[in-house]
């Protein structure tokens, strides 16, 4: 199947027609998706959809997390109970989207609630790595994800609290995009926390995912000039798996034969915060406030109920401390942005982990996996800074496990301009 850019040319050469090109993918979905990817095709909604477009010359087919509205169709949250939700009307995005080109050929599996970062869900199947399925696709936008490697479809629409977009990629080698918080409508999708979901992209390539979000946005994205990359000194590369480690030499040595500027940055400050519990403080509460509507009439997983009722624990002077440690966390990025232009991390600090781990011994005690998984990727849902993660080149398990560019606000165009040059050397080396 065709990238983004490939279909472009293709329909500009007249070699291929938007509805023939959405016939083979939905074909392919129905008689290929042995991962679990997809929950419902909209199969009938997208060659509509072709017929009455305007824009013929930009039909991109697309597939979306089942936590936004398609109307007519049901939003099922990766849960049972919701599957006869028929939606009264389209979310923001799916109709941006649609206003833009892009062809809704299906709603993607997902953890239940986007409230994990494996790929789990007991009711629609677990999703499978297609690059190894011993190990978890990660989550939970894990059917976005997988869609996307599995060349299901082109690109993919998921979401990001904690990470829920950037591990599954990392995980199933592909490109995740979390833009800066805002830039992408998330007022009518299915909320983990109001000030932590972030929209998510997907695509198998740099240059894909600089065409979906310039499209979206209608801006140019290309901006080059000398970037200067900074690399962090603590926290992201403190007791990381030494497989990471080997990982990140490699890279740093890509980098500056690539010829970017590597400069140290101090980021110990890092090291005195347990950014997971100022998350579960915000985010919880934040949770609580939708679903205490529907706790009484649904009947929700057991695990469930026990995150909602946490949320009492949690008290307002807590939610106000953490939203007080976030803004320091905030500004302290942005003093370091005011020295370089784009920071480079690792996008988890252990190799993707297998279906069966739970837990982990990892500095010196036992952690439950997740909580490792998003420890360096949920600092920035917390600040709102844009993060993307790439494929680094360097195969981990049959996986180009990922690495994780941030930039400053709205300035998602240094990313796609380092991920690009770096997205092209990989490719001249392999």
């Amino acid at each position: 199947m065709h990238s983004i850019k490939e279909l472009l040319n293709l329909y500009k050469s007249n070699q291929l027609i938007p509805k023939n090109v959405v016939f083979d993918y939905i074909d392919n979905i129905i008689n290929n998706d042995s991962y679990n990817t997809f929950i419902t095709i909209t199969q009938n909604k997208a060659l509509e959809d072709i017929e009455n477009h305007s824009k013929k010359n930009f039909l991109i087919p697309i597939s979306i997390k089942d936590i936004y509205d398609i109307k007519g169709y049901p939003t099922s949250n990766g849960y049972l109970y919701h599957k006869n939700d028929i939606a009264c009307t389209s979310s923001t995005m799916v109709k941006t989207l649609e206003e833009k080109g892009f062809l809704i050929v299906g709603k993607n599996n997902l953890t239940t609630y986007s409230t994990s970062v494996t790929s789990k869900n007991s009711i629609y199947g677990d999703v499978i790595n297609p690059k190894n399925k011993y190990l978890t696709a990660g989550g939970s936008s894990s059917g976005s994800a997988v869609a996307v490697a599995s060349n299901m479809v082109p690109c993919a629409l998921g979401s990001d609290t904690s990470g829920s977009t950037r591990i599954p990629a990392s995980c199933c080698g592909i490109v995740g995009l979390k833009p800066t918080y805002d830039k992408s409508n998330t007022t009518d999708m299915t909320p983990i926390s109001q000030t932590l979901d972030h929209v998510g992209f997907l695509t198998r390539d740099v240059k894909d995912i600089e065409i979906l979000f310039a499209k979206l946005n209608n801006i140019s994205t290309t901006f080059k000039r000398k970037i200067n990359i900074g690399v962090p000194l603590n926290y992201f590369s403190d007791n990381i798996d030494s497989e990471i480690n080997d990982m990140m030499e490699e890279v740093y040595s890509n980098f500056k034969d690539i010829g970017f500027s590597l400069l140290p940055i101090d980021t110990s400050f890092l090291n005195n915060q347990d950014l997971i519990t100022i998350s579960r403080n915000i985010g919880t509460p934040e949770m609580a406030i939708y679903h205490t509507k529907y706790i009484n009439q649904k009947l929700y997983p057991s695990y469930l109920k026990e995150l909602f009722l946490k949320s009492k624990n949690i008290t307002s002077i807590d939610y106000l401390k953490a939203m007080d440690d976030r803004l320091k966390l905030k500004n302290k990025f942005n003093k370091i942005f005011k020295k370089i232009d784009v920071l480079l991390t690792p996008t988890m600090p252990i190799k993707v982990p297998k279906t069966s781990e739970k837990n982990k011994f990892y500095n010196g005690s036992n952690y439950d996996i997740e909580n490792i998984m998003i420890k360096y990727t949920t600092v920035f849902n917390l600040t709102g800074h844009p993060a993307m993660t790439i494929p680094s080149g360097y195969i981990l398990d049959n996986v180009s496990q990922g690495i994780q560019l941030i930039a400053p606000y709205n300035r998602e165009h240094l990313l796609f301009d380092v991920a690009r040059s770096y997205e092209d050397f990989i490719a001249k080396q392999s």
